[in-house]
């Protein structure tokens, strides 16, 4: 799992591992027990997923950023892209595209549409999501 953000300090909260009642909310017991232990800060993340994790500073609009993100399966891009302008937001889907694995996913939010892109995403309904497969 590679997590990243431009702000080194959301980095290094997410490091922390440190989730809320409220952050899991839509989590279920089972995962929660999994991938978690309860304390009275919330729920930290267990040794096993964090030794899996690598966190990283990354400007999405930086091409030697993000030309180190290579081999994804999986890529989660959240409430992110509304904050470009058009032309950033192509060079980032650019970007996911050629990071991800033939057959790769591209999650995104639920405002945050691709439309008519030339990238090569393919749309893919999943009961009320849209996700992009390259």
């Amino acid at each position: 799992i590679l997590a990243t953000d431009i702000n080194r300090q959301v980095l290094s909260l997410a490091e922390r591992g440190v989730y809320s009642e409220r952050s899991l909310k839509d989590t279920s017991k089972q995962l929660r027990e999994k991938y978690f232990t309860s304390n009275k800060n919330g729920y930290m993340i267990n040794n096993n997923l964090r030794k899996n994790i690598t966190f990283r500073k990354v400007n999405l609009v930086k091409s030697l950023d993000m030309s180190k993100i290579k081999g994804q399966d999986i890529i989660f891009c959240r409430n992110v892209l509304i904050y470009f302008n058009e032309e950033h937001r192509n060079k980032i889907l650019t970007f996911f595209y050629e990071a991800l694995h033939k057959g790769g996913y591209l999650f995104l939010g639920h405002s945050e549409l691709i439309g008519k892109s030339t990238i090569g995403f393919n749309a893919v309904k999943i009961g009320n999501n849209t996700l992009y497969q390259k």
